[in-house]
């Protein structure tokens, strides 16, 4: 009978520091400790689209975002759906995934139990590459801040 009742117990505290955790996320403020030249991913609300770019200036009302190639645009914070913060190591994630991927499954088959030509450990690094750049490319840059 204890177990079950810590079993409750333990499902409802998970429940709430979930929600916890998303209440946080819709705190505008949230978005200050953001540094301008942070590259920011915004969906917009009603599948109007999305916008990539630079933060240049962030205020109560919304951000102004470096748009690649562009002008600067204003996002009202009523038009936003959610933001996620980029990072440089999530745009190599593919690349090292594929490095990894690469060198693992190469050299396993270029042991001599497998008796690989060149072209099999070339063909079998190759899936290896296939299989990191896959692995590599699911880590999503987070989200920073999601509209209530």
């Amino acid at each position: 009978m204890v177990s079950f009742n810590l079993r409750i117990i333990l499902v409802l505290s998970l429940l709430f520091s979930n929600s916890a955790a998303a209440k946080d996320l819709k705190d505008w403020r949230r978005l200050e400790s953001l540094k301008p030249g942070a590259e920011l991913k915004i969906e917009l609300k009603q599948r109007a689209g999305k916008l990539k770019g630079t933060l240049v200036k962030l205020d109560d009302t919304g951000i102004d975002l470096e748009l690649k190639g562009r002008a600067t645009r204003r996002v009202n914070r009523t038009e936003i759906q959610q933001i996620r913060a980029s990072d440089g190591v999530r745009k190599s994630s593919p690349l090292i995934g594929a490095a990894a991927g690469a060198a693992v499954l190469g050299s396993i088959g270029a042991q001599e139990r497998f008796d690989f030509t060149p072209t099999g450990v070339l063909i079998v690094a190759g899936i290896g590459a296939l299989i990191g750049f896959g692995i590599g490319s699911a880590f999503r840059s987070p989200v920073v801040y999601l509209a209530p």
